[in-house]
């Protein structure tokens, strides 16, 4: 995906899946979806959409977000999944300050929750 313009495609996670935070490239990016269909052969599970492990990271995801919204990050979004990648955190338009003390404050309480190796947002 990086050799394809999308300079910052994340790397997989210790289980193999794909975790995109804020600032990631959409799929609604005429690059991104470019180098997707020129990588699609190597995505070995094409849509990770519906198997019982993405289920369970997403499930995970949301509630880091429920939690996060609990401890005054009222604005911080669902995760949301599409083929090939299990969550993805759209942060635009929310406002979110992630250096704010209540951001901070919400990040530990629910450090916990979180399935990737960076908090998403930071």
């Amino acid at each position: 995906m990086r050799a394809h313009n999308v300079p910052n495609f994340p790397d997989p996670d210790s289980r193999g899946n794909i975790v995109a935070s804020a600032g990631a490239e959409s799929n609604s990016d005429p690059a991104f979806a470019a180098a997707e269909k020129a990588c699609a052969s190597l995505n070995p599970g094409g849509s990770q959409a519906g198997t019982a492990e993405s289920s369970a990271v997403l499930q995970q995801d949301l509630k880091l977000a429920q939690c996060m919204r609990a401890h005054g990050v009222p604005n911080f979004p669902d995760p949301q999944s599409r083929p090939g990648v299990i969550a993805e955190w759209n942060f635009s338009g929310t406002n979110i300050n992630v250096n704010s003390p209540q951001f901070q404050a919400a990040e530990k309480a629910c450090q916990s929750l979180n399935n990737s190796p960076t908090f998403p947002g930071t």
